[in-house]
């Protein structure tokens, strides 16, 4: 398993921010050698942690050292230098600059090093060394941008291990990659392991901990609650110390007998990505969306909410034809999307909470502080988001957080038909639920939603009905009664030539409206 000497120790570590104490007293330590999952909630200090190891914060007090020497003043320059490199859940890199470019960029190979020439086909030569290490298939000089999402994270990760870290510190690092590339991934952390790497790994699929950890932390409102083996904890114990109660039932499903029909699809195509797509959705429902990536779940969520203009067929609103021509119109029509991508189309960051909460809603008042204040607030309290207020900008929350900004925003609009795609991507066990129960009481009120989901147990314990789609077209539908996974996997599959990428999101590049 190579060398287990600790790479990083954290000793007596507090964080305090204006308003908040993001981590208290927090001592553990990280091994060569080993993989060692860091968990808990959003908003539980996991991220304040990494970034105190990353330099991107300096503690309050405690100290961390890194290979038995105590660091002050950390900086991210000064902890690369030390040997630790990061791959945040966000991605840090430039779309404009190739694949090449975003690896080595500010540690350039140079030729005629006092002129600062850059020796290209070194840059390229070891571009393609490290990419090929990731399992990435890509030419290194294709522009990043062109690249989808999964590839990106790819790069990114071959931008951090290509000068061979100490300590690698993987955010989230599957929450865009699926089948396939996901199994790559976990052959290629085995192997940084072997080499006597210490991987610090945070994820909230707890299903992979198993798969890949050694050891396991957990960490709770900022404090530490447990340093385990895997093997002495079990995934419900994981979510009890984590939630610090028991769950019970993941999936709180209340199913009522539907209502009238609110949404009709008539045969709705889109320029060789959507074919004959035809489906209803009816009040008080949730039906969910099944298909591997390329199917075209995202586009069609898109489609429906005027994102991506359909080339045929017809959409029926309250059994009469609509025009959704842009996200306004659909908005005006009662429409709310919660995007797979809630940073870059969902929020806008760097506004605070409040002004992403009453986006939709703007053009019903005149703007009064006051009551942008009063509505905001009604839902910043109702979905119980964790910040400081509703005054700080949107881009200091936790994911999880992030996303209830979002669906505050839809419910402060009082949207009447919710389009979710990939609702709980990338957040903890108990926002999920949290989440869940949302679903549960907007479908009580006479919602309806379409719920577009990768994790086939959440389409199952949540939906009332589900179809499948494959290649652009719906190809079945089920009752919730009568769905199997062995059903939903063989329909998705049926003719596929390339079934070893897994469920996932669609990659496809297709011109959109200005959502702007």
């Amino acid at each position: 398993m190579g060398d287990r000497r600790i790479a990083v120790e954290v000793q007596r570590v507090s964080k305090v921010f204006p308003g908040v104490r993001a981590l208290s007293d927090v001592s553990c330590d990280f091994r060569s050698g080993e993989v060692h999952a860091l968990l808990g909630e959003n908003g539980a200090g996991k991220s304040t942690l990494i970034k105190i190891i990353a330099g991107v914060y300096q503690p309050s007090s405690g100290t961390v050292s890194i290979r038995g020497t105590p660091v002050t003043q950390f900086t991210p320059y000064m902890a690369r230098t030390a040997g630790v490199a990061t791959v945040f859940q966000e991605l840090s890199l430039a779309p404009d600059l190739t694949v090449e470019q975003n690896i080595f960029l500010g540690a350039e190979p140079t030729r005629l090093a006092a002129l600062g020439w850059i020796d290209g086909l070194s840059q390229r030569r070891r571009a393609m060394q490290v990419l090929e290490t990731v399992g990435a298939d890509v030419d290194p000089q294709i522009r990043l941008s062109a690249l989808g999402a999964a590839q990106q994270q790819l790069v990114e990760i071959a931008k951090a291990i290509w000068t061979d870290p100490a300590v690698l510190i993987l955010d989230e690092p599957t929450d865009k990659l699926f089948g396939e590339e996901q199994l790559r991934l976990f052959d290629l952390i085995r192997r940084l392991r072997e080499r006597g790497i210490a991987i610090i790994y945070i994820s909230h699929k707890l299903e992979e901990i198993h798969q890949i950890a050694d050891r396991v932390t957990i960490l709770r409102d900022g404090t530490l609650v447990d340093t385990t083996s895997v093997g002495e904890v079990t995934i419900d114990d994981m979510i009890r110390k984590m939630a610090g109660r028991k769950l019970g039932d993941l999936f709180p499903k209340i199913s009522a007998d539907p209502g009238p029909e609110v949404l009709r699809l008539e045969k709705i195509s889109s320029a060789g990505f959507l074919e004959d797509v035809s489906l209803t959705l009816h009040r008080g429902e949730v039906l969910g969306v099944m298909g591997l990536v390329g199917a075209g779940r995202t586009l069609l969520a898109k489609t429906i909410t005027g994102v991506v203009r359909p080339t045929g067929g017809r959409i029926l609103v309250h059994n009469r034809p609509a025009r959704i021509d842009s996200p306004g119109a659909a908005v005006s029509m009662g429409f709310g999307f919660l995007p797979e991508d809630r940073r870059t189309q969902g929020l806008i960051v760097m506004l605070p909470v409040r002004e992403n909460i009453v986006l939709a809603s703007l053009s019903r008042w005149l703007i009064n502080h006051r009551q942008l204040n009063d509505m905001s607030r009604r839902y910043f309290e109702r979905l119980e988001i964790k910040a400081p207020s509703i005054h700080v900008p949107v881009s200091t929350l936790s994911g999880g957080n992030q996303q209830k900004v979002v669906l505050a925003r839809w419910l402060c609009s009082k949207a009447k038909v919710f389009i979710f795609d990939e609702p709980t991507q990338g957040i903890d066990v108990a926002t999920k639920v949290e989440i869940y129960n949302l679903i549960n009481e907007l479908t009580a009120q006479g919602a309806g939603i379409i719920m577009i989901s990768s994790d086939m147990r959440e389409i199952l314990g949540m939906s009332d009905r589900i179809v499948v789609m494959r290649k652009g077209r719906v190809v079945s539908e089920y009752r919730r009664d009568d769905a199997t996974p062995e059903r939903i996997l063989a329909d998705a599959l049926a003719g596929n030539s390339d079934s070893s990428s897994g469920f996932g999101r669609d990659n496809q590049e297709v011109r959109t409206n200005n959502v702007g």
